[in-house]
C-alpha cells in the first residue's frame, strides 16, 4: 500500500519499486506524480537468445557501442539530476558476451559518481548464474526473466532457488519478469505463480508482449486472463503481482490518477549503446533529433 509521511509517500504497492523505495509526490488526494528519474541504459542490444517476441532484433545491430560516450551522457544526466534516480540496465542482454564487459564498466563508473540518491537495478534473463552473482554486490535490485512458455527462459525456472538463495545472501531483492503467451492457460499461469512463490519470489510482473499486433480474440483472451488474475489476488498472499496493465487497473480501481498519460523525457530517459540519449525506449533518436524537440513537441500537443 502507500505509506504517507508529512511530504512524501513511498509507492510500495508497485511491484517495480521492489524494496528501492522511490519518491512521489502526492499533490492531491488522488493523483501521484512520480518524482524520480527512471534511467535506462542500454549497454548493448546484442542477445545471445532467441525469444520470439523480442522488440529489439531488428535493431540489434544498428547501434554501435561506444562506451565511452555512454558513461560520458550517463554521467551528465545524473550530475545535474537532483531527484532520485534509479539505473535500469537493460538489453539485449546486459550479461550477454558482447555486453558483459560494458555492463561492468557502467557499474564502475557509476560507483565513483558517489551519487547519495542513485539506485542501480540489473534486468537480465542470463542463465549465467555465475555472471549474476559477479555483479549482485553491486547492484540494489535484480530483475530476472523467466517466462512460462515460448522463449528459451522457460529454463530459468530451473534457477529460481538457486538465484533466490543469492539474492538473499547478499541482500537483493529479485523480481520476476514473466512475458506471456497466448497459449498460457490461467491454470498454467497459477501454476508458474506458487512456484516463484514457493522460491521466496515477492515480486512478479507478468503481461503480454508489447507492439505487436492483436486481433479481437488475442485480446479477448488476454483481457480474461487479467481479470482473473485480478481477482484471484488475494490467493496470492504471498506475492506482489503486477505488470503495467494489472498495475494501471488497480491504480484505476483504487481511484489513482497519473500526472500525464506519458512521462518519457520527463520521468523516463534512455541512454542508447552509442551514448545518445532519447526520451524512451521507443522513441528513439531516428525518430526525435533530440530530447527538447520530442518535449516542445509534447507540450504543444498537450495544450491542444
Amino acid at each position: 500500500m502507500i505509506n504517507t509521511t508529512s511530504e512524501t509517500m513511498y509507492y510500495q504497492r508497485g511491484f517495480t519499486n521492489m524494496e528501492l523505495n522511490m519518491p512521489i509526490k502526492n499533490c492531491d488526494d488522488d493523483k501521484i506524480i512520480l518524482n524520480y528519474l527512471d534511467l535506462k541504459v542500454v549497454p548493448s542490444y546484442h542477445c545471445d537468445m532467441k525469444c520470439s517476441y523480442c522488440y529489439n532484433r531488428e535493431i540489434q545491430n544498428n547501434y554501435l557501442e561506444d562506451t565511452n560516450y555512454l558513461i560520458e551522457n550517463l554521467t551528465s544526466i545524473i550530475e545535474k539530476e537532483d531527484r532520485h534516480i534509479v539505473i535500469e540496465l537493460i538489453g539485449g542482454e546486459p550479461l550477454s558476451r558482447r555486453s558483459y564487459e560494458i555492463t561492468k564498466s557502467i557499474l564502475n563508473h557509476s560507483e565513483q559518481l558517489k551519487h547519495e540518491n542513485l539506485k542501480v537495478l540489473l534486468q537480465t534473463g542470463s542463465p549465467n548464474l555465475r555472471k549474476i552473482e559477479e555483479l549482485l554486490d553491486r547492484v540494489d535490485g535484480l530483475s530476472y526473466s523467466v517466462d512460462i512458455s515460448a522463449s528459451p527462459k522457460v529454463k530459468n525456472l530451473n534457477n529460481l532457488n538457486d538465484l533466490s538463495n543469492l539474492c538473499d545472501k547478499h541482500d537483493v531483492p529479485l523480481q520476476i519478469q514473466t512475458v506471456l503467451d497466448l497459449a498460457d492457460n490461467i491454470e498454467d499461469i497459477e501454476k508458474f505463480i506458487t512456484a516463484c512463490g514457493a522460491h521466496g519470489v515477492k515480486w512478479l510482473g507478468i503481461c503480454y508482449p508489447q507492439y505487436k499486433k492483436y486481433n479481437m480474440c488475442d485480446l479477448d483472451t488476454q483481457v480474461n486472463v487479467y481479470l482473473k488474475l485480478i481477482s484471484n489476488l488475494p490467493r496470492y498472499n504471498k506475492i506482489n503481482l503486477g505488470g503495467n496493465p494489472i498495475q494501471c487497473i488497480l491504480d484505476f480501481l483504487e481511484g489513482y490518477r497519473y500526472e500525464t498519460s506519458c512521462y518519457c523525457g520527463e520521468k523516463c530517459l534512455t541512454v542508447e549503446p552509442d551514448g545518445r540519449v532519447s526520451p524512451c525506449l521507443y522513441l528513439r533518436p531516428d525518430d526525435y533529433k533530440s530530447i527538447d524537440t520530442f518535449v516542445k513537441t509534447k507540450k504543444k500537443r498537450e495544450k491542444i
